[in-house]
């Protein structure tokens, strides 16, 4: 195994003996002083004798022979304190070093040592704020990867549904073509076709989602009247609310401004917040829609006399295929998308989306729109 020169002039070896060299040339100096002042001294008592005067030059190179070794003292000691600093900031570095080593080798408990302000600890803070950022990341990727399970399990669930209806409706109907009556037969169909639907409505939220998450969709900022939009989506509408028998109102506001937004975007939110509270109002309920002026700002809410919302889910009620409850029927609670779809939609038209229920007294949904304050 060869000997590096570069690593042992760089090694505490050579350290260590470069501060012996200086504390034996500091202990040299001052022999060299005393044996120079001993010799002074032996002179000036011969010199005296023929020159009074020679005293005073003693004196003077004994002044300045002390201060020259009194300086040479002081760089000796100053050399030994920045040897042991610098042994001190080795230390430091090389347990720095092992510590992110460890961290790369997949220790992700691994933190540096912070002690004070020097320039190292602020690289081991930086380090440890780095590692933090990290694991927040990872934990991260962990959760969505978690959420993306979830998801994929609800699509096949939520798929699974309506295929084995129309499937097992289709194959009866094609088996017992002769057995069953023309009235079952249109009982039959209008199942295979309410299946279809509902297969048809998830799939285009599937894709919409799809595409808002990617913002694949950008929107298309006009100026428009959101009561006049309000009114048109309502009427869509109001055959449902009659069926159901639901009272639907919408209160007008005076010199309410335009909305500045893409107006096919938020046509779908209002949809979905018109449909959402159909679902969970009952007989005889009521939905309503106000509208409010803010500086630079429009707020549209749909409220309903519903079954609300429990506290500790409405923290979650926008989240993907998020459902009140444990019942994940579709007749009951949609997809879990809607709510999701109209947030992405006004987060995408620089607005917000509010939410407050109670249960067993109903939802209001806001949704906030930029305006053109006028």
């Amino acid at each position: 195994m060869g000997f590096s020169t570069n690593r042992f002039f760089a090694s505490r070896s050579w350290k260590l003996l470069r501060g012996a060299a200086f504390l034996f040339l500091v202990y040299s100096v001052g022999q060299l002083i005393g044996i120079a002042d001993t010799a002074l001294q032996l002179f000036g008592s011969i010199a005296l004798k023929t020159s009074p005067e020679f005293a005073e030059y003693i004196d003077e190179i004994r002044f300045w022979g002390f201060f020259a070794g009194g300086a040479l003292i002081f760089v000796g000691l100053a050399a030994i304190v920045e040897l042991i600093r610098k042994t001190e900031l080795t230390r430091q570095f090389r347990r720095l070093s092992r510590t992110i080593t460890s961290f790369a080798e997949g220790n992700l408990e691994a933190r540096a040592v912070v002690r004070g302000n020097a320039e190292i600890d602020k690289l081991g803070s930086a380090f440890n704020h780095m590692a933090e950022q990290i694991i927040m990341h990872i934990d991260l990727l962990k959760e969505n990867d978690r959420l993306r399970c979830e998801q994929v399990s609800h699509i096949a669930h939520d798929l699974g549904g309506p295929v084995t209806a129309i499937q097992g409706f289709s194959e009866t109907l094609l088996r017992k073509t002769e057995q069953v009556g023309k009235e079952e037969q249109q009982k039959y169909l209008r199942v295979i076709h309410l299946n279809a639907r509902s297969l048809g409505k998830l799939v285009a939220e599937l894709f919409d989602l799809s595409r808002l998450d990617a913002r694949e969709i950008v929107p298309q900022i006009e100026s428009f009247s959101i009561e006049a939009l309000v009114k048109d989506v309502a009427s869509r509408f109001k055959a449902s609310f009659d069926e159901k028998g639901v009272f639907f109102d919408s209160a007008p506001c005076s010199s309410l401004p335009l909305v500045k937004a893409d107006l096919a975007l938020i046509e779908r939110a209002l949809s979905n917040l018109l449909e959402n509270a159909l679902r969970y109002t009952d007989s005889g309920g009521k939905i309503s829609v106000s509208f409010k002026s803010g500086e630079q700002q429009v707020s549209v809410t749909v409220t309903d006399t519903g079954i609300g919302i429990p506290d500790e889910d409405q923290l979650h009620i926008f989240d993907s295929f998020y459902r009140v409850g444990k019942d994940r029927s579709r007749t009951s609670g949609g997809a879990g998308l809607g709510l999701t779809i109209v947030k992405k939609i006004v987060k995408a038209n620089c607005g917000d989306v509010k939410l407050f229920s109670k249960l067993g007294e109903g939802t209001s949904v806001t949704i906030v729109l930029p305006s053109t304050g006028k």
